[in-house]
């Protein structure tokens, strides 16, 4: 586009001096910042040397080379915000998704710590009441009525845990 500009402002002359406008339009969004700012810099000072080597009146250079300026280091900015605004953008997705795997990780442990107890204390009270069935028949009846117990408790403790987890928030 440069190349395109320098070419038809010489040859054609004043109207044709806009297109270093549009070259850096296209250079601040095409190119990375530090690269971009020297392509505004050099088209800008392309732009006022084409349209004074061409005859162009001077008002209309200097018009046009300061719109370049001012354009092109506003892109510049532009570019870099829109840069900018897609990495938030990522970072956003991946804090929520640490976020979830946090939140999983969370519940994990909490479910293990609950049923960790609830069931050891299970099956010691089962190996206990299969012992006593036998000698003390009363006392496994208790044993089994307690390991019922503990197995209600630890059901009731699982859905109080996952209920509060399914809350919309």
């Amino acid at each position: 586009m440069l190349g395109i500009a320098v070419g038809l402002v010489p040859g054609y002359g004043g109207p044709w001096i806009r297109l270093f406008v549009f070259v850096v339009v296209g250079a601040a969004f095409a190119l990375a910042t530090r690269p971009a700012l020297a392509a505004v810099g050099i088209t800008t000072l392309l732009a006022l040397g084409s349209g004074l080597a061409a005859g162009v009146e001077p008002s209309t250079v200097t018009q046009i080379a300061g719109l370049c300026a001012a354009l092109g280091l506003g892109m510049v900015g532009t570019a870099r915000l829109v840069a900018v605004n897609r990495q938030l953008h990522a970072a956003r997705r991946e804090l929520a998704r640490l976020a979830v795997t946090d939140e999983r990780l969370r519940i994990a442990r909490d479910l293990h710590d609950l049923l960790g107890h609830s069931l050891t204390l299970i099956a010691i009270k089962s190996q206990l009441a299969r012992r006593l069935t036998t000698a003390a028949p009363k006392r496994a009846q208790v044993e089994n009525e307690q390991i019922e117990a503990v197995a209600r408790a630890a059901l009731d403790e699982v859905r109080q845990v996952v209920s509060g987890y399914r809350q919309p928030t």
